[in-house]
């Protein structure tokens, strides 16, 4: 089903990069929903702090983390995986104020941190067919296009009739 599998890619992380500050990778997702953040890293950093920071400026990163791998805190959590290499942080509630640049940061003893930035995206509120497709997808399972459109176009058709109707019992309560 369409709407079903755009749904769907509308939260699949599109990485066009993995290390340092010159590659970027793309986080897009939906107000209102959820997103995870997949920050690769080297076998070396298995064992090093993870945090996560709003903005570019290396320089106070860790300080003004918005999660690390010590302290989850809100909507933001962290997870790390040490067998993949990866950490993901899973920001929940999302809002438009949420799209911006982040840092991606693992703490390393000797020497300079490592960072990768990440651009998130928060798309506004989906409209109404999305919302009811995304009802559907779950409570039904439509085979075609063909079927859930003709489901939506019921639905409007008998909601419409039924304020029609309604409306007519008013008028007609007020002229006798």
């Amino acid at each position: 089903f369409v709407s079903c599998y755009l749904y769907m890619l509308s939260h699949v992380i599109k990485l066009t990069s993995h290390w340092c500050c010159d590659n970027r990778a793309l986080v897009q997702g939906n107000s209102q929903a959820s997103v995870s953040v997949n920050c690769p890293y080297k076998p070396q950093h298995k064992e090093s702090q993870k945090y996560f920071c709003i903005g570019t400026r290396p320089s106070t990163c860790l300080q003004q983390a918005t999660v690390t791998s010590k302290h989850n805190t809100g909507r933001f959590s962290l997870h790390d995986n040490n067998a993949d290499g990866v950490f993901t942080v899973t920001i929940t509630g999302l809002t438009q104020k949420d799209s911006g640049m982040y840092l991606c940061g693992i703490r390393v003893d000797r020497g300079l941190d490592v960072y990768s930035v990440v651009h998130l995206e928060v798309k506004g509120e989906k409209f109404f067919l999305e919302h009811f497709s995304r009802k559907i997808c779950s409570t039904l399972s439509l085979t075609s296009v063909q079927e859930f459109l003709f489901l939506w176009m019921y639905f409007r058709r008998n909601t419409f009739l039924l304020f029609y109707q309604a409306s007519q019992l008013r008028t007609n309560s007020y002229l006798q």
